[in-house]
Order: structure tokens, then sequence, then C-alpha cells
């Protein structure tokens, strides 16, 4: 990218006749991103609208082509899947995609999920959930598959007080590799709301 003065790397793919942008993988030039997407999305409704004024579909993949589409001559273009760029089978192509977060939901004050998912292709990790709420304690643990997810709805009451701790264990030696806390009660439920906002969905 700095050689040939370019600002951004994307692998580009076909779905059908129309092409594409994988989201994925990327590397870009964060002073040029901002200058593109300059808008704060954080709500479907909100994502929707930026859509509908690019005049595109709304997944993530059309959305990139089409805004930075117009920029392609400052871009580097490969069409090369995740499978040839890393070719070593070793690497954990999607290590990095993974999120937890406590998201609020959609039109149920005080309600809000435990969420995490991940897009792993090898993992040899799981999480156990510890969810105290006065003197009551549940305990769940999930394990890290490929392109999957926990959700855990909790719905405030008015003495209620969470502390919620997911501790992330290695399922071979089972240390700890990492811990993360959240505590939470309808007095700082507002400090979720930028965390976006979850629509409640039958989930299989």
């Amino acid at each position: 990218m700095d050689i040939e003065d370019k600002k951004g790397y994307f692998m580009s793919y076909y779905e059908g006749d129309r092409r594409l942008y994988r989201t994925v993988f990327f590397i870009i030039n964060t002073e040029f991103y901002y200058n593109i997407f300059n808008s704060v999305v954080r709500t479907p409704e909100a994502y929707n609208k930026a859509c509908q004024d690019a005049g595109c579909h709304n997944f993530l993949e059309n959305f990139f082509f089409v805004k930075l589409n117009p920029y392609e001559k400052h871009l580097l273009i490969e069409e090369i899947t995740e499978d040839q760029l890393f070719e070593d089978s070793e690497i954990n192509i999607f290590s990095g995609v993974e999120y937890l977060s406590l998201i609020p939901i959609k039109d149920q004050p005080y309600s809000f999920i435990i969420w995490f998912n991940s897009s792993n292709t090898k993992d040899g990790r799981r999480i156990e959930f510890i969810i105290e709420n006065n003197g009551k304690v549940e305990r769940t643990t999930h394990f890290i598959k490929e392109k999957s997810y926990y959700l855990n709805k909790i719905t405030l009451q008015s003495n209620d007080n969470y502390n919620i701790t997911a501790h992330f264990i290695d399922s071979i030696s089972g240390t700890i590799i990492e811990s993360y806390n959240y505590q939470i009660n309808m007095g700082n439920y507002i400090t979720i709301l930028e965390n976006g906002l979850f629509t409640e969905r039958s989930f299989r």
C-alpha cells in the first residue's frame, strides 16, 4: 500500500453477477475511511437509511462496494479468497472476528441480552459465564465453534444488581486466558444504550 501510495486493500468477489468487496478482512487508512463513512450508524434503522441513501441493498458487502467503488483508483483490489490469501492451514483466518457485549433490546425498556458471536474457523476455547444477582448465581458454558453465538436475555427489575463475568478458558489446559466483567442495574442501564439495539426474533 505504501509503495503504491494506496489508501486501502480489499478482496473482491462475485455473488452471481454482482461484484462485491469482502468485509471480513481489509486494510484501510483510517482518515480515508472516516472521510467516506462519515456518519455514526448504531441502529438497524440508521443502517437501513444509510443503505437507502447510498442506493444499495442492506448487506454490508454491497454497502462497502457502493461506498468505496468510486474511490477504487485509491485502493488495491484483488480477486482472491481468504483461503488463498492465508495459505498456511494452521492460521485461524477469522481469529479476530468475535464480539462480546451487553446490548439493549429494541422497544423493551430495561431489557438486554448478553451477546457473544464468533466466526473463528479453529478454536480451542470455551466461555464460562457467571451471572450473579442478589445472591443468586447462574453458570453457563459456551463452547466456541465456527460461526457460533451465545445469547441470554435479561429484564431488569427495580432491585436487581447484576454482576456478569465471562471467563475465556483454554479447553486443553483449563487455564483462564482473559476475563470480562459487567455490572448493570436500572441505575446505570443507560450506559449500554451506545452499544446499539438488538431486535428480538426467533433464534434456532
